[in-house]
């Protein structure tokens, strides 16, 4: 056929056919919670989704991780000041610290 879902399809076929789902119109926590993972995973590149994307791959962000960050904006302890220096740490809460240390920070691109 060669044609791509929509992401609204693609979400809508994925909670049809989860099991959690008693075709009540109600999205149950169970669907909602392995879709966004799902999503997630889609995303960052740990899930292949050819039914979605076809062709496409997404590369893993472990591969591409610091890439957002030019060195002539990083302090010499490799800290960006700007919003984009977030990808380049892995765990949710290494980005929440992440932010909190950028919050000082006057102007996006200039070291702290």
């Amino acid at each position: 056929e060669g044609n791509l879902p929509t992401a609204a399809t693609w979400m809508r076929d994925f909670v049809l056919a989860h099991p959690s789902y008693a075709r009540d119109s109600r999205v149950p926590p169970a669907a909602a919670h392995d879709l966004m993972v799902a999503a997630a995973e889609i995303g960052e590149g740990r899930r292949a989704c050819p039914e979605l994307l076809g062709h496409i791959t997404v590369q893993p962000l472990e591969e591409t991780a610091g890439s957002c960050c030019s060195r002539s904006t990083c302090d010499s302890a490799s800290h960006c000041c700007d919003a984009t220096s977030l990808c380049s740490v892995s765990t949710p809460e290494e980005q929440a610290q992440r932010a909190e240390d950028l919050e000082p920070c006057a102007q996006p691109g200039l070291c702290c």
